[in-house]
């Protein structure tokens, strides 16, 4: 996507660089191109069960909290097969952030599986 520089309206990226048309809210010809995030979440579970999700894999951009930026993520978790990988890259120097395989059952500790300690009666 490409956005006007005068009044800010998405534009649809051109097909042929030969010719800009102008904005059709303003009349510009002036662009900036926006850089654009996805992420794509696949869940599956056998047919006619009820439950929790049998396979589920998340791929694409996410934007890392700690480190404040945007990375790179591919996480699996297929509890059918007892397996769980999760890799975090930095897109921007092609460093591995966070790489992690192992047994779904000896991945404990993490995410609803933390202990609140806000809650904690002292």
């Amino acid at each position: 996507m490409e956005k006007c520089t005068e009044c800010g309206e998405m534009i649809p990226f051109r097909i042929d660089d030969r010719e800009i048309m102008p904005c059709p809210l303003c009349g510009s010809t002036g662009r900036t191109e926006v850089e654009i995030k996805e992420k794509i979440c696949f869940k599956a579970k056998p047919y006619g069960t009820t439950g929790r999700k049998e396979l589920e894999i998340t791929l694409g951009d996410d934007f890392n909290r700690a480190e404040k930026k945007w990375t790179k993520s591919k996480r699996v978790i297929d509890r059918g097969h007892n397996y769980y990988e999760e890799r975090v890259v930095d897109p921007m120097t092609g460093e591995t952030l966070c790489s992690n395989q192992e047994a779904l059952s000896s991945h404990i500790g993490h995410g609803y599986d933390k202990k609140n300690t806000r809650n904690v009666q002292r």
